[in-house]
């Protein structure tokens, strides 16, 4: 029985195949010799190129799921890939610090959101190569395809309005990330009460903000080289974060209507705590 984890070992280390091995049909998992791939999961700093990986992938890989899409607020059939799947060989492996791991998906405008590694399990979550047509075939729509090609983040088992589960579109590749080091710059000072404004502000802003260099790139950096709190008003911040295109007409940025007050307070503290640390990552 081949395994999609044998494909997975054969497309990111092809060195460790002879070139009659590559030719032929996947070789058995027991073939493979996985040392340089659990190199690379203690190294925990690796990008998972999707579209190469989804270039090798024989049909039987891939799979039509149907579920409600919280950016077409309708049902639709995507052919895709479950992200559990693609990465199942760094749990089995046993050599990954699954709590300290970070998933990070850079999409090609700058939006680039995170979430821990040990939040995807169980959650049905899917990387679709397109949308099933009326003739059974699978594509973007042209009315969507430049924002959504090459491929798109979906959740099957969970509602779209659950929030901290990201549905990114033009999703380029995949970063498997050290959660600690990666996030390190944009850290408040430890002990100092400063930690929830911090994961708010992850949960909320980071996707598409930047703290010292450290998160999305689609929204300007917020605390390098100077911070928000120092030129816009405490319930200016607030009331554009509610209300965007109140303060610009022509902001592309969404409402964050699940935060709460409480919730920004802490984040205020927290950004007025980092223009202490403001630092290039």
């Amino acid at each position: 029985m081949k395994t999609w984890h044998t494909l997975l070992l054969i497309i990111l280390f092809p060195s460790i195949l002879s070139c009659e091995e590559k030719a032929a049909t996947y070789p058995e998992q027991s073939t493979i010799d996985q040392k340089a791939f659990v190199e690379w999961v203690q190294h925990q700093d690796s990008v998972l190129d999707l579209q190469e990986v989804l270039k090798t992938i024989p049909p039987e890989f891939l799979e039509e799921v149907e579920l409600t899409d919280k950016a077409f607020k309708k049902k639709l059939r995507y052919q895709a890939i479950s992200l559990e799947f693609l990465f199942g060989m760094w749990q089995d492996s046993g050599k990954l610090d699954i709590s300290n791991t970070s998933l990070i998906f850079p999409c090609k405008d700058g939006y680039s959101p995170s979430m821990p590694l040990a939040n995807m399990y169980g959650k049905g979550g899917f990387i679709t190569l397109g949308i099933k047509t009326p003739s059974g075939s699978y594509a973007w729509p042209d009315s969507v395809a430049e924002k959504f090609a090459p491929l798109y983040l979906v959740w099957k088992d969970l509602d779209p309005g659950v929030y901290g589960y990201p549905w990114p579109y033009g999703l380029t590749n995949i970063k498997l990330k050290n959660t600690q080091n990666t996030f390190a710059a944009a850290l408040p000072e430890a002990h100092a009460g400063f930690d929830k404004g911090y994961k708010s502000f992850k949960l909320y802003c980071m996707k598409c903000h930047q703290i010292n260099k450290v998160g999305g790139e689609m929204g300007p950096e917020l605390n390098y080289p100077k911070s928000i709190t120092d030129y816009m008003d405490k319930e200016d911040i607030w009331g554009f974060i509610k209300n965007p295109q109140s303060y610009r007409y022509n902001s592309k940025m969404p409402a964050i209507k699940p935060l709460s007050r409480d919730e920004f307070e802490e984040i205020y503290k927290y950004l007025s705590h980092m223009k202490s640390r403001t630092k290039a990552s």
